[in-house]
């Protein structure tokens, strides 16, 4: 299966915006809304990439975006939380153009989207949310989290 692949990164490449692997453009794309970007690469697949391209193909979709909803790049997630700012400037306007595009919203941010109170923010901006499961504290599973038989689930979240 031959893929796509591209990304969108602040000039100074310390955001990431999105990332995207399309393997069949005739079939819808999923966007799946993320905690934070890695230092991978746009072109570099880790595990993260990897279960969302599994999960979207699994599901129908010809492609998967991923936008995080704490745009700065890392691969330690305690790290951004001590960054001035974790968002990025362009950041919530990105997730919601591609939310618009996207058939489907796939919320996986993990229990830690709740920093910041980030949950809310996405929440109220985009409403139409799915997932694969909840976590302990009520966040939607990070994609590494989804059980093989998970469903996907549209889910009744409300911001705080």
């Amino acid at each position: 299966m031959k893929i796509q692949k591209g990304a969108i990164l602040s000039k100074c490449k310390k955001y990431q915006y999105a990332l995207w692997r399309i393997w069949d453009a005739e079939k819808p794309i999923v966007l799946f809304l993320t905690l934070n970007p890695s230092m991978k690469e746009e072109n570099e697949d880790n595990a993260t990439i990897l279960k969302c391209v599994e999960l979207g193909n699994k599901h129908g979709f010809g492609g998967v975006v991923i936008g995080n909803i704490f745009g700065y790049r890392t691969d330690d997630p305690n790290e951004f939380i001590n960054v001035a700012d974790p968002i990025g400037p362009e950041n919530d306007a990105c997730l919601e153009r591609f939310a618009k595009q996207a058939q489907t919203v796939i919320a996986a941010w993990g229990a830690r989207g709740t920093f910041m109170e980030r949950h809310d923010a996405i929440i109220r901006k985009i409403p139409d949310l799915h997932a694969f499961g909840i976590t302990k504290n009520g966040q939607p599973l990070h994609p590494l989290s989804v059980p093989d038989d998970a469903k996907l689930q549209k889910i009744r979240v409300e911001a705080g």
